[in-house]
């Protein structure tokens, strides 16, 4: 049991010891930098380096880069080239956050997200009733 318990102490040792090692040569750029950062590559037009900057900054609670990325993801490369994806789950998710957050915009786009989600299930659940009848 000690060579068990000493086999896992070495080996938290290393894990740490190594991420120590790194904790020097790795730099997080805080919260408001991300979100300068990003607001002046969005009005620069460059959208897949500020969709990186904004999510840096909605991953650390700002709710209105939370927002941001939200839309981001529900307009996608149609609006924003091909470096943003089109994801509506994931823009659920990010504007979810954002509307805890007191943003009104997200809430409204929760709204009606939520809204044609209830009508497509509607719609998707007639037909069936209508195909099942044959």
């Amino acid at each position: 049991m000690k060579r068990l318990i000493a086999g896992y102490g070495i080996a938290a040792g290393l894990l740490l010891g190594g991420a120590m090692a790194r904790a020097d040569d790795t730099h997080v750029m805080p919260v408001e930098e991300a979100w300068n950062t990003a607001q002046r590559l969005y009005a620069e037009g460059r959208y897949g380096d500020a969709f990186g900057e904004f999510f840096s900054a909605a991953i650390r609670d700002h709710a209105q880069a939370q927002e941001i990325v939200g839309m981001m993801y529900l307009l996608g490369p149609e609006i924003y080239g091909p470096q943003v994806r089109h994801d509506r789950i994931e823009a659920q998710f990010w504007l979810e956050q954002a509307s805890a957050r007191d943003r009104p915009v997200a809430s409204y786009m929760v709204c009606l997200i939520r809204r044609t989600d209830a009508r497509q299930f509607a719609v998707q659940r007639a037909a069936e009733a209508t195909c099942a009848r044959g």
